[in-house]
């Protein structure tokens, strides 16, 4: 069963055993450890929280309803990330070109959401968020999904390559290239901290 932030991969394979086998309570520890970063993974794709929830429960009621017929391989949280990429890929062919998608919410907003009792902080962390925002947005789509998979999912470079379907070179190389833009963006807030 999963009980810890961090499971083993051990703990969730025991965990995936135990949905097969129909346990209830199982079922529910793998659906709130992966859920939350899985309706994250799919809204990089659909950029609708309704749509990007909905996918993810619709693969929940899937492995649900397969029982001891669904038997994953290789890396649980491999071939989660991979089913909802291809969900959303799918539900984004199904889309017609006319619908309107809603704008990326900036993913490092909750954490920059700071209480600050001074006006000068308050604008100081303004800026900041919207020099983040800025940022996101002028990454590519898909180096902004493999920075969020390995710093929000916590995946492994091998993880985000298999998940995403490229090698791990391309996942090395745009991460060096999203946090130097990072860096380079985000430089005048780190001088002024100095200062």
């Amino acid at each position: 069963m999963i009980y810890s932030s961090k499971p083993s991969n051990e703990e969730i394979l025991q965990c995936v055993q135990l949905v097969r086998a129909g346990d209830k309570c199982a079922f529910e520890n793998l659906f709130k450890h992966f859920y939350a970063q899985l309706c994250e993974f799919a809204f990089q794709y659909v950029k609708n929280r309704q749509c990007a929830e909905d996918i993810v429960q619709l693969l929940f009621l899937h492995i649900y309803e397969k029982g001891e017929e669904w038997n994953p391989t290789g890396n649980i949280k491999s071939y989660l990330f991979t089913a909802v990429r291809n969900r959303s890929l799918n539900y984004l062919r199904s889309q017609s070109k006319t619908n309107d998608h809603q704008s990326l919410d900036n993913p490092s907003s909750d954490a920059l959401k700071l209480s600050h009792t001074h006006v000068e902080e308050e604008l100081y962390a303004q800026d900041l968020n919207r020099a983040i925002q800025s940022a996101f947005e002028n990454m590519p789509d898909q180096r902004r999904r493999i920075f969020m998979l390995s710093r929000e999912s916590n995946l492994t470079y091998r993880e985000i390559a298999k998940v995403l379907g490229i090698s791990i070179k391309t996942v090395e190389t745009q991460m060096g290239r999203a946090l130097k833009l990072l860096r380079k963006e985000l430089n005048i807030f780190f001088t002024l901290i100095k200062n």
